[in-house]
């Protein structure tokens, strides 16, 4: 409202002097004695008006006068608070006035209105309230991919047969983000246009300066890949490893911070407990699943949730990050979609499995580098599904899995600075071991990618080339394929 009053003023303050009389002394420079006086002759050169010292004194009475009133207007302004101490929120208008009088204020006060400012910037149309407790930023984003002659990644020889080359927007997506009632409370909901499905709802409370609350539906933060968002992932799609592995979306809570900030031994860490059904199933008994991570961050303090090195960091920068979960339901594996409670190849499909028929526990190792444009990350996996139905003796009672990746990338413009610095490669490797009793088969990665950067990963374009070979270990029967896929990501 201050600030409201203050723009009121400047107004008042132009239209009375740009309405007032000014007496003052016109003065001239003679360029050639350099005598200067009030006489105009051929040649002079105007030096302007002075003004003397009472016309000096009246304008600074008027102005004296004028502040007075706009005083006394933002006390009773001010007075209208309602019984919680929350001023009224007031939407004002300024009316042009008439040549010679003072600009006037119309006042209306509807209820519940709250004074705003709007903005574009950053890719996202953004609205903050004047006094600073509520904020929201609204943003859309399309992934178009062309791809062939396959796009998810193949778990099987038979996948293998696909040819169909296609083109898809992938994901296209709107995002509602911000603050509500206290800068320490954050909101986030991210809805999915293509399944028409709420992703994320989530709020996020700030407990203090190395603790905040997590509450909602929304990523579970186990491992480092799919936390990062799709849309800035330094190659087309995340590895054939991923979705094996993943907590993915749940519903739940989880607690996270930071302890021992810029000292050797600055950690991160985030402890979760979700219904553990994915991220739009509700619990289906009374087990729930646990996640636990621990990061230590090495140098530099904790990277970015991106891939790539687009900040080109001066210094290396190193974190390197344990996570384990544990959780007892119907579900091998979850994806992001409706449904999300799946089954991993070869065990009983989720919607026919028994309540709580599956025990799953996870570990995982991870490392993350970046310095002058160059990036790494890898990560190892370990699972273990205990199906509880089958005999002890039954060898598919239970089932180990590995898998991992490891990728670098690279912005040549770090090294070589004629090379313009939105050109960056990386390469990349995965696998998996999908156990030798469910008729599982294994399957290994081998993927190039060239991104060009408009406008980070706000803006970008993609092109990756991939070879992926499958063996079947009981069986022993292998095929590869090679893939191609063009992709343009974009926020708006």
């Amino acid at each position: 409202m201050r600030t409201l009053l203050f723009g009121f003023f400047t107004i008042f303050c132009s239209v009375s002097i740009a309405d007032t009389p000014i007496d003052g002394l016109q003065l001239y420079l003679n360029p050639e004695t350099g005598e200067v006086s009030s006489k105009n002759a051929a040649g002079h050169i105007p030096l302007g008006t002075y003004i003397s010292a009472q016309a000096l004194i009246d304008q600074q009475s008027a102005m004296t006068g004028q502040l007075r009133q706009l005083q006394a207007r933002l006390e009773r302004l001010e007075a209208r608070e309602d019984g919680t101490g929350n001023a009224t929120a007031v939407v004002s208008e300024v009316v042009k006035p008439e040549r010679g009088s003072v600009a006037t204020v119309q006042e209306q006060t509807p209820a519940d209105a709250v004074a705003v400012n709007a903005r574009y910037e950053g890719r996202k149309l953004r609205w903050r309230s004047v006094d600073g407790r509520y904020s929201v930023g609204l943003q859309n984003r399309a992934q178009m991919r062309y791809s062939t002659p396959f796009d998810d990644s193949p778990r099987d020889l038979a996948d293998l047969d696909d040819t169909a080359s296609s083109y898809a927007l992938n994901r296209i997506r709107t995002i509602l983000s911000g603050k509500v009632i206290d800068p320490r409370l954050a909101f986030h909901i991210e809805h999915d246009w293509n399944e028409s499905v709420i992703r994320d709802f989530f709020l996020t409370l700030e407990l203090g300066d190395s603790t905040s609350l997590w509450v909602g539906r929304g990523k579970a933060l186990y491992n480092m890949e799919f936390w990062i968002s799709s849309g800035r992932q330094q190659f087309v799609e995340r590895t054939i490893a991923h979705d094996l592995f993943t907590a993915n979306r749940q519903q739940g809570a989880q607690l996270f911070g930071r302890l021992f900030e810029g000292s050797p031994a600055d950690l991160s860490y985030t402890l979760g407990i979700f219904n553990g059904r994915g991220g739009t199933d509700n619990n289906n008994d009374d087990d729930f699943l646990y996640t636990s991570r621990l990061q230590w961050n090495a140098l530099g303090g904790p990277i970015a949730r991106a891939h790539s090195d687009l900040a080109f960091s001066r210094t290396p920068r190193v974190n390197i990050a344990i996570a384990a979960l544990t959780n007892r339901s119907d579900c091998t594996r979850f994806v992001s979609g409706a449904n999300s409670c799946r089954s991993l190849p070869g065990f009983t499909p989720s919607d026919q499995a028994q309540d709580g028929q599956f025990d799953v526990e996870q570990a995982m190792a991870e490392l993350r580098v970046r310095w002058n444009g160059f990036s790494l990350e890898g990560e190892l996996n370990r699972k273990r599904v205990v199906d509880r139905i089958l005999d002890l003796e039954d060898p598919r009672r239970r089932t180990t899995l590995e898998g991992g990746f490891i990728q670098a990338g690279l912005l040549p413009h770090g090294l070589f600075p004629a090379v313009p610095p939105q050109l960056e490669f990386g390469l990349r490797y995965a696998s998996v071991n999908q156990g030798d009793y469910r008729g599982s088969d294994d399957a290994e990665e081998i993927s190039g990618v060239a991104n060009w950067y408009i406008d980070g990963h706000e803006n970008k374009l993609s092109l990756e080339f991939s070879r992926i070979d499958l063996e079947d270990p009981m069986l022993q029967r292998e095929g590869s394929e090679n893939r191609l896929r063009l992709q343009w990501d974009v926020r708006f």
